[in-house]
């Protein structure tokens, strides 16, 4: 048999076989010629290359440089690095038994082919000693990972929250620009911590042609894949098995109604192929924890977009991150899609070049969906600012159907606290009728708000050691502001009916005018009346018309929202009637509500008088103020209470039958009223057994209530002036502040009050009290 004739190789040290057309070190050739041509793969008994592909020992690297080597590079001679065409820190192939490693090409300065180099965690943890080692280049570029699944090892689990989002983060940036395969594993240090991590799934583009070149590409049935700084990286956490149980409808409360709603409109998107569901509402309401509800209850396949997570400074990589999620979803569907906070994502006015470009990149994604063959892709968005979200998503085939997550009225409320109560063992204190209690309380609270009011129960009893009761509920519910009118709400002083002497015929009209309407609506309806819209007290200034709107909002228990005339004006154009319009719009939602304008000739003052015509700003807030009392949107179980010494200012427009249809006047205290103003002050005053209150009530004639007070303040002083020890206040005392201070209140103003209450006859004025 004839042996292969010796070729000359590329270089001068290193000859070819005809026969194999293996490449190897001369003093190789003869083992070459003796022993089986081409070498037997993975017995080769010497280093050689052949098809561009090395075939050579693995050694470990002990040179003083080994810093150089690390993990990820596999030390290779110089003329292989010219036989194969390797380049320099390109990614290569190496094989060794079974295993399939991705490393970087580093030279080393050896002339024969004989070794390759690794460090020493390569060789004791990957290579496990094997010696046979073959280094390949990619004959066909990897396809880009989109989307990475990884999973830890079971003694490897991260608490929630920020700890994973930072590991996430921390893979993203150490694994930009590597190649990787299925199978392979991550071990690093974390925070101190050696992690094991399991790559489980890898998404490309799914594209049809890409898909068959990384088909055909395949070596040994291995797919490999390059990470880009747009792959996105999640953790199985073994929430795919646990996500329907974290998110169980019975822990959803007060949304029964919505929940059904959205699941029979997704199952029907097998007829549709797509719809698109926008859930609003103000913050708390639990708009989030219902959409992972019904995502979780349908076994779909469910993707999550949460906008300030995706977005990159790099130009184009939000969009493609966009993009893969919608596909994603087309290749796993019936699929859905939840986008978390939409405004952040899709801002309908000031946006910047990436805002545009990402809300383009929407609205082509949800085109593309509608032209895609799928079995059925839902998108649920949320949003707290409905208006903030561009307008060319909410249109049909897009964002199909707007839902409002309301405020809980008291029914939902009650079952919000029954579901979250049910959760704590030591629940058997508090009875329903406990339970309903606190609904009742909690106007304007939304789920967020009583959860919070549960925690603090449970925390509270927690100290004391008890279990929790209705006394600690009551107690957290003091401490809770609600969500609904946290922006507007004011801190009203626990004022009542008797803090405020006299004027029982007043209190008795304000209460007719305010709490039966809301407390008895069934008796206006049978009385075939509709109840009245607003009220405006009007009076000499120091009478309690500012006091006697908090004893109405504390003693009715309604939701109080106070209003001062110059916090609403605002320079730029459109801003004031915003404000009114906003006010109005969460009173509403807040029902039953009561609002309070104080001053208000300051806001609604005739129109064209001290403003630039019906162009001016108070033109238009009175305007706007006139829209939403009797508009189109009706008020509903809203009451407007008004309070000003200057009524004859007010636009007329704003006084007629249904609106402020209820004028009340508060006039100066007469004998019975300052009787019992002077009765409550001084009940908290040591005062001499020689105070005459009877005189003092005569002595007090056309003070205002608030001068009658300052008497009080000024005659203990004067006790304080004699005797810095004083221990009561004496008769001279009160004579003489009585001296120093006399009524303000002018006659001309007490005139304006009896012509305009004397203009107002016969036309339902109410509650009118000369002085």
């Amino acid at each position: 048999m004839t042996k292969p004739r010796r070729s000359t190789g590329p270089a001068v040290k290193y000859r070819s076989c005809d026969a194999c057309r293996s490449t190897m070190y001369f003093t190789d050739l003869e083992a070459h010629f003796s022993g089986p041509c081409p070498p037997t793969p993975g017995r080769w008994t010497h280093a050689h290359v052949n098809d561009r592909r090395l075939y050579s020992f693995a050694k470990l690297y002990t040179k003083d440089d080994e810093y150089l080597v690390g993990n990820d590079n596999v030390v290779v001679p110089v003329a292989a690095i010219q036989l194969c065409g390797f380049v320099l820190g390109e990614p290569v192939i190496v094989r060794s038994g079974s295993k399939t490693l991705i490393k970087h090409v580093w030279p080393s300065d050896d002339l024969p082919l004989s070794n390759v180099y690794f460090s020493k965690e390569v060789l004791m943890d990957e290579l496990e000693q094997l010696e046979h080692v073959s280094v390949e280049r990619f004959t066909v570029l990897p396809s880009e990972a989109h989307d990475i699944e990884i999973r830890l090892k079971d003694s490897d689990q991260l608490p929630d929250g920020e700890f994973e989002r930072h590991l996430l983060t921390h893979i993203s940036n150490k694994y930009e620009g590597r190649i990787i395969k299925q199978t392979d594993f991550l071990c690093f240090e974390f925070y101190g911590r050696s992690l094991f991590i399991e790559i489980t799934k890898i998404n490309t583009f799914p594209n049809i042609e890409l898909n068959h070149k990384m088909q055909s590409m395949s070596i040994n049935n291995e797919q490999f894949f390059h990470i880009s700084s747009s792959t996105t990286w999640s953790i199985q956490n073994n929430h795919s098995n646990n996500d329907k149980n974290m998110y169980p409808f019975s822990n959803v409360g007060g949304l029964s109604n919505i929940y059904e709603r959205i699941m029979n409109t997704i199952q029907s998107t097998k007829y549709q192929n797509v719809c698109g569901i926008l859930l609003h509402g103000i913050s708390g309401t639990g708009k989030t924890l219902l959409a992972k509800t019904i995502a979780y209850s349908l076994n779909r396949h469910v993707i999550e977009i949460k906008g300030w997570e995706i977005l990159n400074k790099i130009y184009g990589q939000t969009e493609a991150k966009l993009k893969v999620f919608f596909e994603e979803a087309i290749i796993n569907s019936p699929s859905i899609i939840l986008i978390d906070k939409l405004e952040t994502l899709s801002k309908s006015n000031d946006s910047s070049d990436l805002e545009r470009r990402i809300l383009n990149t929407l609205q082509t994604l949800f085109d593309f969906l509608k032209s895609s063959n799928h079995n059925g892709v839902a998108v649920l968005g949320t949003t707290s600012d409905l208006s903030s979200v561009d307008s060319n998503l909410r249109r049909p085939g897009r964002f199909d159907y707007e839902i409002e997550l309301p405020i809980p009225n008291e029914l939902q409320r009650k079952d919000i606290l029954t579901k979250q109560l049910s959760s704590i063992q030591q629940k058997k204190e508090i009875g329903e009728t406990e339970i309903t209690s606190i609904a009742h309380q909690a106007q304007g609270f939304v789920g967020a708000d009583l959860l919070a009011v549960v925690n603090r129960a449970f925390t509270e009893a927690a100290v004391s050691d008890e279990d929790i009761t209705y006394k600690h509920l009551c107690t957290a519910l003091t401490q809770v502001k609600p969500s609904a009118i946290k922006e507007v709400i004011v801190q009203v002083p626990n004022v009542k009916w008797t803090d405020i002497g006299g004027q029982d015929d007043i209190k008795l009209k304000l209460k007719q005018v305010v709490e039966w309407p809301l407390k008895h609506p069934e008796a206006f309806k049978r009385m075939g009346i509709t109840p009245p819209r607003g009220v405006l007290l009007y009076g000499p200034p120091g009478c309690s018309k500012t006091m006697i709107a908090k004893a109405v909002a504390t003693e009715s228990h309604f939701n109080f929202i106070s209003v001062k005339g110059p916090e609403l004006f605002n320079k730029y154009v459109g801003e004031s009637e915003r404000a009114v319009r906003e006010t109005f719009m969460r009173a509403r939602s807040v029902a039953p509500c009561v609002v309070f304008f104080d001053e208000l000739d300051g806001l609604a003052g005739e129109r064209g008088v001290g403003d630039s015509g019906s162009s001016g700003v108070h033109s238009r807030v009175l305007a706007q103020l006139l829209t939403e009392l009797d508009g189109v949107q009706p008020l509903g179980n809203v009451t407007i209470l008004a309070a000003t010494n200057r009524p004859d200012l007010i636009d007329s427009a704003l006084l007629r039958p249904g609106r402020l249809d209820r004028k009340v006047y508060v006039p100066l205290p007469d004998k019975i009223t300052r009787f019992e103003i002077l009765r409550l002050k001084l009940s908290k005053m040591p005062i001499s057994s020689n105070v005459d209150i009877n005189k003092l009530v005569e002595f007090t004639e056309n003070y205002s209530g608030a001068e009658v007070i300052s008497i009080c303040h000024e005659a203990s002083l004067k006790a304080m002036e004699e005797d810095i020890n004083a221990d009561q206040v004496e008769m001279r005392h009160f004579e003489a502040s009585l001296q120093s201070l006399s009524p303000q209140t002018p006659l001309w103003l007490l005139k304006i009050y009896e012509k305009f209450s004397g203009i107002k006859k016969g036309t339902g004025l109410i509650g009118v009290h000369h002085c």
